[in-house]
């Protein structure tokens, strides 16, 4: 392998001057900590992440930086012991707010993209694949709160102020438009009656509605 500095005198080298080469030819996989323990070289420093993994499971005998960490072994949920702006790289100030571990949203390889985010509240109803989060999320918080509490958890708690009066109507002449009530779960078929009395259809309006679909 190839040869880095050496400092002070090292027992695998046979007395290297310090200020010399060592190469780490035929170094066992694994055993750096012989070594590297701050006394025959260089150990971790104070501030390094607390890890019982040897020296080359992260880095190369050519350079200490760039590290590379495998993730090998690390238990799922507990990213947050490590990734806390200390130990490794936590989450920056404008990271959406949330107490789930990195690894619910990132992967080990590379933080983007990141995974399908899941929603964990069981009023949440896929919107399609057009939304964007910050749409809801405005706040950067994970939980939105409802606009319209009073309509909960139907769609209208949320979109009750798109609701447009004059494209769902019970009856058409004179106009008669339902109420955001009325409709509150976008489920209602909305069908355009005779008459205020309401008893026969005129018009029947099933399946119209694009919820699922990101639209309106």
């Amino acid at each position: 392998m190839a040869a880095t500095t050496g400092v002070g005198t090292s027992p695998l080298g046979g007395g290297v001057p310090a200020g010399g080469r060592f190469t780490h030819a035929g170094v066992l996989p694994g055993s750096c900590s012989t070594c590297h323990n701050g006394q025959a070289a260089p150990g971790k420093p104070g501030r390094h992440l607390q890890t019982t993994l040897s020296c080359d499971a992260c880095h190369r005998t050519t350079s200490w930086l760039p590290a590379i960490y495998t993730h090998q072994g690390a238990v799922p949920g507990t990213c947050g012991t490590c990734h806390n702006g200390q130990g490794a790289t936590g989450k920056p100030a404008a990271h959406f707010v949330t107490t789930r571990s990195c690894d619910q949203c990132h992967r080990t390889t590379a933080w983007l993209p990141i995974k399908m985010y899941q929603h964990i509240s069981p009023a949440y109803v896929f919107h399609g694949p057009r939304l964007m989060c910050s749409s809801c999320h405005t706040n950067r918080l994970e939980v939105v709160p409802y606009k319209f509490a009073v309509y909960r958890p139907a769609c209208a708690a949320c979109h009750a102020n798109q609701f447009p009066p004059n494209l769902h109507l019970k009856v058409e002449n004179p106009p008669l438009p339902y109420t955001p009530l009325e409709l509150k779960d976008c489920s209602g078929a909305c069908h355009v009656y005779t008459s205020s009395k309401m008893l026969n259809i005129k018009t029947m309006r099933v399946g119209r509605h694009h919820a699922t679909d990101g639209g309106f």
